[in-house]
């Protein structure tokens, strides 16, 4: 009995020594670096992480960024979000219905207290058409086609993406 909790006791420290692999930890590519015009950014409106974000574009492919740069823990550092590594893919979807059945956001301003559910920003081509630079999806409220299209597309908003530490 006293072998299994050392035993025990070892696998424990060894796991906490070496780490555990995160279980929304997905990494992906470089970023795209020559890509057509942005017609939609999304991202969670929650602020306890830094969460993935996915960029769509209007030749039909979209990024979703993964990581980002990030200093270590009590390090001084004053880094702007960059992220550093994406998944690529193709979309075929309505991005309109998308917009279309969010709330105008142009005009909102939000607190810690009621962040909305997710938040979209608008490309130009968009906004030349008549519609606003930001729209959300508020709490409580679903968007379908939002949900849609993210299922269709297996994306999940709602995961932290992985610090990239800098030296």
């Amino acid at each position: 009995m006293k072998k299994i909790l050392i035993i025990l006791l070892c696998i424990f420290i060894v796991l906490g020594l070496v780490g555990c692999k995160k279980s929304n930890e997905v990494l992906g590519d470089e970023p795209l670096t020559n890509h057509a015009e942005p017609i939609l950014t999304i991202k969670s409106g929650n602020k306890s992480c830094v969460y993935v974000q996915l960029v769509l574009y209007e030749d039909g492919k979209y990024e979703l960024f993964t990581e980002y740069e990030a200093c270590r823990s009590l390090e001084i550092c004053n880094l702007a979000l960059k992220y550093t590594k994406s998944i690529k893919g193709i979309y075929n979807y309505d991005i309109k219905k998308i917009i279309e059945n969010s709330v105008d956001a142009s005009d909102k301003t939000y607190s810690m207290d009621n962040l909305p559910e997710y938040e979209m920003s608008v490309g130009n081509s968009y906004v030349e058409e008549g519609y606003s630079y930001k729209y959300v999806v508020e709490k409580g409220q679903t968007n379908k086609y939002l949900d849609e299209f993210l299922k269709e597309m297996d994306i999940n908003l709602k995961v932290c993406a992985s610090p990239y530490y800098i030296d």
